[in-house]
């Protein structure tokens, strides 16, 4: 199957879906932006919503961000801070934080490519402690696709916490999967694969989602084939690829569990 690469067309749209959650769209893909009060209801403590209200101690955080992301050629060794500094993961190449654009939920963060419509998002959500290890992962996929018939499971696994940066993960499990979407209500559907994989924090009361979203296939009808006008194209960034994405999951830490309450 061959692969178009449509420039970026970065949208949030949000749209109410069951279980009272919140589907969002990131450069037209279905990417699980699930407006979520994560942890018993409650935001997590000492994160902050990167929106309006906190646009002042945004601005000085994104301008060092930024800097920091225009002088990598790779990974940052340190690793990218992620929830006010609590986490760290390496980055692919030329990730652009959304929150710079957009209003992010503040139990997520996600990453665009500055020339394609793939992304990373990572999520905390609540511990599902009545839904087993090996069926977490897909417990989650099967909340973002809903009640979808163009959702497909191609596979699971599961991954060795041991080769992980993350200490006290319990289970770590892998999904992958295929879904049709259809920018807002066009008929036009196109392919993308998601990768997600699970990390679990019982200790904590988290299950930590991280999601590669790789989109294979834009119908030519779609919008999402136009050019797009919000991220600057960049031709010489070349697509992710899962490695990069196996990178960011194995090199994701905890710095601060503070960031639980």
């Amino acid at each position: 199957m061959s692969v178009t690469q449509p420039s970026a067309d970065v949208t949030i749209e949000c749209t109410e879906r069951r279980r009272g959650r919140v589907q969002s769209v990131v450069s037209d893909w279905l990417v699980c932006l699930r407006n979520l009060p994560p942890l018993g209801g409650q935001f997590i403590r000492g994160v902050r919503f990167k929106g309006e209200a906190a646009a002042g101690a945004l601005e000085t955080n994104v301008s060092q961000r930024q800097k920091a992301m225009d002088n990598e050629v790779g990974p940052q060794p340190q690793g990218h801070p992620l929830f006010g500094g609590a986490f760290s993961a390496f980055l692919p190449p030329g990730s652009l934080d959304v929150s710079e654009m957009r209003q992010v939920p503040d139990n997520q963060e996600v990453f665009v490519h500055p020339s394609t419509d793939q992304s990373f998002i990572v999520e905390l959500l609540e511990y599902q402690a009545d839904v087993p290890d090996e069926n977490a992962a897909r417990y989650h996929f099967e909340d973002i696709a809903g009640a979808s018939a163009s959702a497909e499971i191609l596979s699971q696994e599961t991954f060795a916490p041991h080769l992980l940066a993350l200490e006290g993960c319990s289970s770590a499990w892998g999904l992958i999967a295929r879904q049709l979407v259809a920018k807002f209500d066009e008929e036009a559907k196109n392919e993308v694969t998601l990768h997600l994989v699970l990390l679990r924090l019982p200790q904590y009361g988290t299950d930590l989602l991280l999601t590669f979203n790789n989109p294979t296939f834009i119908h030519p009808l779609s919008s999402s084939a136009a050019p797009g006008t919000e991220v600057p194209a960049s031709p010489s960034q070349p697509p992710w690829t899962v490695e990069h994405f196996h990178t960011f999951v194995r090199s994701v830490r905890l710095l601060d569990p503070g960031i639980f309450g």
